[in-house]
């Protein structure tokens, strides 16, 4: 079956889930992927090749904060008419049977018109929590963005959600359904590249992970850890921040990386991880046994509510950009040595590994061509 799988490029998050199922449906299918800027890079840095197409949408932030009115402000700024129709040229040009989006809304458009069947895969559904904490005009575009965020969900075939089914959802509070919607929807399980018993790691006594990226605004945090790790000689720190890695003095116990195609294999061998609030990194720790330490993005609803589950759930702690250095350095020493954690975190794990998102995503596909091989 042709394939074209979208992702959106903010961030890493979807473009590690799109590997993660890509590459399993491009054993059996002609799977083609799109997308834009760092994640596209990322991905072919990755072995894979995508189409470039333009964004559409721009996330800005400072401060540690996601700045919604600069992000409506940049996006508006560099969308342009000729955007769509590139959207189009390349479905065109493909002709493909099925479109796979993780986060991606423009195809969904697309796809309806030229009645393409159309699989959204995502961990959020209430963007409109995005503007709920910001001025009237911000808080007018959020129920606008309501409205349109429902339609297109209401008008795909399947809502794909790559996490583990209720009562054990890391994004609960991300996803809210509405009656047309909630038919379509699937939990496929954990999109993870790696299994914890794909990987063949062992693990190192003491050793930190800390995912922190490269937005320019997440410095703050790196900063932090860098003292941090001054105060605990006998941690080893191991820092992915993107293009500020060129400017952390590395040390005895603290190696900074600007990119890692293979993070997985990192984490297996580290204590405990480190990262914001992004749905993708946490779900990847969790699979790996690995206690969460997660500094959400502020005034980033998604993010925050994920970082409150994993605190809920006890698979880790949440903190904030303003959490002081001494209890970041507590915080550390408890999860490296809490065995009750790590117990919980097992049984994630195992979990993660009956459900495999990339093999049930697998499933609906061959199930779909079976289907119309029969019609």
């Amino acid at each position: 079956m042709k394939i074209l799988y979208y992702f959106c490029g903010e961030g890493l998050g979807h473009t590690t889930r799109t590997i993660a199922a890509g590459t399993q449906l491009a054993k059996y299918h002609d799977v083609t992927f799109a997308s834009y800027g760092y994640a596209k890079e990322f991905l072919e840095k990755c072995g894979l090749e995508a189409f470039e197409v333009p964004s559409e949408i721009k996330l800005v932030g400072k401060a540690g904060a996601l700045d919604i009115k600069d992000s409506i402000l940049t996006t508006v700024k560099r969308s342009s008419p000729t955007s769509f129709l590139r959207h189009v040229s390349i479905i065109d040009k493909f002709r493909p049977e099925l479109i796979i989006s993780d986060s991606f809304y423009f195809p969904s458009l697309i796809a309806k018109t030229k009645h393409i069947p159309f699989w959204m895969v995502l961990n959020q559904t209430n963007v409109e929590k995005f503007f709920s904490e910001h001025e009237e005009s911000v808080r007018w575009i959020g129920n606008a963005v309501k409205k349109l965020n429902n339609s297109a969900l209401s008008g795909v075939d399947k809502l794909l959600i790559p996490d583990f089914a209720p009562p054990y959802t890391i994004s609960s509070h991300n996803l809210v359904f509405t009656p047309k919607m909630i038919g379509k929807v699937e939990y496929i399980g954990p999109l993870v590249r790696k299994n914890k018993s794909e990987i063949k790691a062992r693990g190192r006594k003491n050793s930190v992970f800390a995912s922190i990226g490269g937005f320019g605004y997440r410095r703050q945090v790196l900063d932090k850890l860098t003292n941090i790790a001054r105060q605990m000689p006998e941690y080893t720190f191991d820092l992915v921040a993107g293009p500020n890695a060129q400017s952390i003095q590395e040390t005895k116990n603290v190696r900074a990386h600007a990119m890692v195609t293979d993070p997985l294999t990192m984490m297996a061998k580290s204590s405990i991880v480190i990262c914001g609030g992004g749905h993708s990194t946490i779900m990847e720790s969790v699979c790996l046994s690995k206690p969460v330490l997660s500094i959400p993005d502020l005034f980033h609803f998604e993010q925050e509510s994920n970082a409150s589950q994993i605190q809920a759930m006890g698979l880790g702690a949440r903190l904030d950009y303003k959490t002081p250095e001494p209890i970041i350095e507590d915080l550390l020493r408890k999860y490296t040595k809490d065995r009750e954690t790590r117990k919980r975190l097992n049984t994630m794990a195992g979990l993660a590994q009956k459900l495999d998102g990339r093999k049930h995503m697998l499933r609906l596909v061959d199930e779909m061509e079976s289907v119309k091989v029969r019609a």
